[in-house]
């Protein structure tokens, strides 16, 4: 599983990254920082990787929400709850 972050103001997403390496540890999963990268080069990257799901991870207030995505080469979907 292949984890990042939304594109979120600093401090929300400093307190976020720290709790996600934390998460990625314990799961064995795969952690990257986003920066500016579209959600194209996200699912690339996490089929380079070799991972076909990606978690990205937003916070709002004090929840903590994440959407799914199913990636498979040369296109992505966005899974629904």
């Amino acid at each position: 599983m292949y984890i990042t972050t939304s594109k979120i103001e600093k401090k929300k997403r400093k307190e976020l990254e720290k709790f996600l390496e934390e998460l990625a540890k314990k799961k064995n999963w795969i952690f990257e920082r986003r920066g500016n990268k579209s959600i194209n080069d996200i699912c690339e990257r996490a089929l380079k990787l070799g991972e076909r799901k990606v978690l990205i991870f937003s916070k709002n207030k004090e929840k903590i929400v994440f959407r799914e995505i199913e990636v498979k080469p040369y296109s992505y979907k966005w899974k629904t709850k």
